[in-house]
């Protein structure tokens, strides 16, 4: 199946000519009050009007049911000097997509596990983990951001969120913030992000 280019609107109007299930409330946010029109959905390829105005989803649409019945979704969101990168992941029975978001446009597309290779940029491995105190590390000011998300849809969900400073990442646990080496960072993205899916 082809990539879908959307925006945020389109997306939500098109939870409601499938009758979602579930739509993120992201998603929701990111349309504000803005409406698609059914004639840029038709143009993307999404649904075919006819001349009574009666409305049908064309065979690309299927790229979306894992946004709208999914049970398990992810979020990676990465922003560091010279790279940001935001995208979720759906999954479901029917196959899983990757929702790329820059501003209110979504680009989806069908999503594998190879994908979050290289996803991370490259960073320092400390010879030894450094742990420090809150209150130190903010007084730093961090130069980037990486959060990791994933729910399960009417369930639990996971958080982890880490910073970036001067080429290491730093993960908050009990209380202390601690150096994450690059193997270790890239095995958390994989485990948040598609392993606990089942």
């Amino acid at each position: 199946m082809d990539t879908i280019q959307l925006s945020a609107s389109g997306l939500v109007r098109m939870a409601d000519l499938m009758a979602a299930r579930y739509l993120d409330q992201d998603y929701v946010r990111l349309a504000g009050s803005h409406t698609q029109s059914d004639d840029a959905l038709e143009a993307a390829g999404l649904i075919e009007e006819d001349f009574f105005g009666e409305v049908t989803l064309c065979p690309q649409a299927n790229l979306l049911s894992p946004i709208f019945f999914g049970l398990f979704e992810a979020e990676y969101y990465l922003e560091v000097p010279g790279s940001y990168v935001h995208f979720k992941i759906h999954d479901s029975e029917q196959g899983a997509v990757r929702v790329d978001i820059q501003a209110d446009q979504l680009t989806i597309s069908p999503f594998e596990v190879g994908m979050l290779d290289h996803l991370l940029p490259e960073i320092k491995t400390p010879p030894h983990r450094l742990v420090l105190d809150e209150q130190t590390f903010m007084d730093r000011q961090p130069e980037g951001i990486i959060i990791l998300k994933n729910s399960h849809v009417g369930g639990k969900g996971k958080l982890v969120e880490m910073v970036y400073d001067q080429g290491l990442v730093y993960r908050w646990r009990y209380g202390k913030i601690y150096s994450i080496g690059q193997y270790d960072l890239e095995r958390l993205c994989k485990r948040i992000l598609w392993e606990e899916r089942e």
